[in-house]
């Protein structure tokens, strides 16, 4: 199972993805969950730009290939997955929160959007929206509540036959 959760800067990936690891350790005990901050902290000379975003995600794909391929469970985060070389990783299963840019501004967990940084994805690097992401959670404005988006995933991952443990 590799579940990738991604959208802008401040969407709740993060959160999402440590909530959904709480529910999912105890069926899947080699369950890992790779934040995309975390990686950036293991390879911190890897740039914000478009260069940089490119690479760190090769990086993550092809970790999450390999560590797939080990009987590993995943979740990972990220703003993108653009990666041609998601492709590496068969049957992952990928969770886009689709939350307005205004909104994330409006979070800024991390003070990205305030801080003038010229290489923002979704302000000044273009964001490519999925085309047909396997689950979108879209709360507009509205807080729709963490249990509730990790309950939507959860009725998802139990609709998928090969995930019914």
């Amino acid at each position: 199972m590799v579940i990738w959760i991604y959208g802008l800067s401040g969407s709740g990936k993060t959160t999402l993805a440590g909530k959904l690891y709480e529910e999912l350790i105890r069926d899947h005990p080699r369950l890992i969950l790779l934040d995309g901050e975390d990686l950036r902290r293991v390879f911190p000379l890897i740039g914000y730009d478009e260069t940089g975003r490119e690479n760190i995600g090769r990086i993550k794909v092809r970790l999450a290939a390999l560590l797939a391929a080990q009987g590993c469970d995943l979740i990972l985060t990220g703003v993108s997955w653009r990666s041609t070389d998601v492709l590496l990783v068969p049957g992952y299963l990928d969770v886009f929160l689709d939350i307005p840019v205004e909104e994330c501004r409006r979070r800024d967990p991390k003070g990205l959007y305030a801080s003038g940084d010229p290489n923002v994805i979704g302000v000044d690097l273009e964001f490519q929206r999925p085309r047909h992401p396997w689950l979108t959670i879209s709360a507009g404005g509205q807080g729709l509540g963490i249990q509730y988006c990790v309950d939507l995933v959860l009725v998802a991952l139990n609709a998928e036959k090969e995930w019914v443990a």
